[in-house]
């Protein structure tokens, strides 16, 4: 064979080996492709399991208040449903304080509470009272949410506000039996031993604060019982839901209710805020 001849088929054989290589980085990429495709395709439909189980979770809860086996009490529920399991914790928005009917008191204090210096409260604080002034063209809020476009307000914060407070406690009234701990925190005058006594204590229908409890609530404007519903006014409740599915994907939400059980509809979802879903670790 000439030197030119074997030449040529040593390229040739390059060249074939250069091209199997190629098609082979191909099919890699293509094989990848398909199983990203696949797997987003997986997340998808086990999202949209999540989502359907989470909807679930929620028509029962509202049943469960519309048929008075549930009150808006805080306690935390556990409901078996078709294909996950699920939690549920109905709190009433009784028990929150009003940003538009609360005293100033009461106000300054949980802002002051939610920061993270005593400059940061009172910053923060001096813009929410500029914000929701008539005098200074303010208004009342319509949603908790509108805190987050306060000046200067940071996530850490407004998280921390917006589990303490809402905007349909009308009566600017505060029903300290159904206050968690961060309402109860921002009641100036309150040590921490009588808070925990009271959340310990808040089951109990015929416990009453004592002297110097009933004094610190009176300072903030806080009921010392609990409030009187009358079974015409309609009440607010926030439903906080999460969802299991076997396939380990979950789904939670917030769902803000209009309970008015004398009406045809006893129970209206007002809104319904729900984080990006994702699959559990």
């Amino acid at each position: 064979m000439s030197p030119n001849r074997a030449g040529e088929q040593g390229i040739a054989l390059v060249i074939v080996l250069w091209g199997v290589t190629l098609l082979a980085l191909i099919a890699a990429s293509l094989a990848r492709t398909s199983g990203l495709a696949v797997r987003r395709m997986s997340h998808a439909i086990e999202a949209a399991q999540a989502h359907a189980a989470l909807e679930e979770a929620v028509a029962a809860a509202e049943l469960a208040l519309a048929d008075h086996r549930w009150s808006p009490d805080g306690a935390r529920r556990r409901l078996t449903l078709a294909a996950a399991e699920a939690e549920v914790t109905v709190s009433s928005e009784a028990g929150k304080i009003d940003l538009n009917h609360a005293p100033a008191v009461l106000l300054n204090a949980l802002f002051h509470q939610s920061a993270s210096s005593l400059e940061e409260g009172d910053r923060l604080f001096a813009a929410f009272t500029e914000w929701t002034m008539p005098g200074t063209g303010g208004r009342a809020l319509l949603a908790v949410s509108e805190l987050a476009a306060l000046p200067g307000m940071t996530a850490p914060v407004y998280r921390r506000l917006a589990r303490a407070t809402t905007v349909h406690n009308e009566a600017g009234r505060l029903d300290w039996r159904l206050a968690g701990e961060s309402v109860l925190a921002a009641i100036p005058g309150l040590t921490d031993q009588a808070r925990a006594t009271l959340l310990a204590k808040q089951g109990q229908r015929d416990y009453g604060p004592d002297l110097a409890m009933a004094q610190a609530f009176a300072a903030a404007g806080v009921t010392e019982g609990p409030l009187q519903p009358d079974p015409g006014v309609p009440l607010f409740a926030t439903l906080q839901v999460s969802v299991h599915l076997a396939s380990h994907a979950a789904a939670s939400g917030e769902i803000l209710v209009r309970l008015a059980l004398r009406d045809p509809h006893p129970v209206t979802t007002l809104e319904w805020h729900e984080p990006q879903w994702q699959e559990e670790e």
